[in-house]
């Protein structure tokens, strides 16, 4: 599908059931899996993912052994099987994962934050 603007994602994400994002390889945050929990998407992540202990503890999705087909499609299966599980992991991702990353405005206020200590610090 290529690169899609903020508009076009949205539009997915509205008619979204949930996240899968089955990488192979360590995520070292996992900035997409944020925007979907925020966005009331449940989450199945590896278990490898950084983010992976957050999302389930919170009740936000499941996590699976990267390269476990079987379990990814089980814990596909397990969302679109289950309704009401589903609604509970979708409100638990909007609500119960704030905690996982900055809001934009509080990211934006860190990043100005740090470049301004910066080059003050160099004179």
């Amino acid at each position: 599908m290529g690169r899609r603007g903020p508009a076009e994602i949205a539009d997915y994400a509205r008619r979204a059931r949930l996240l899968v994002m089955p990488s192979r390889y360590p995520e070292p945050f996992g900035l997409v899996a944020v925007e979907a929990l925020w966005s009331g998407l449940p989450v199945i992540a590896t278990e490898t993912a950084f983010l992976a202990d957050d999302i389930v503890a919170a009740g936000a999705g499941l996590a699976v052994e990267p390269r476990d087909t079987d379990a990814f499609a089980e814990a596909i299966r397990t969302f679109f099987v289950d309704d009401a599980r589903c609604r509970q992991a979708s409100v638990a991702a909007f609500k119960d994962t704030r905690a996982v990353a900055l809001s934009p405005d509080a990211w934006a206020e860190r990043l100005i934050a740090g470049y301004r200590e910066r080059l003050g610090a160099s004179g």
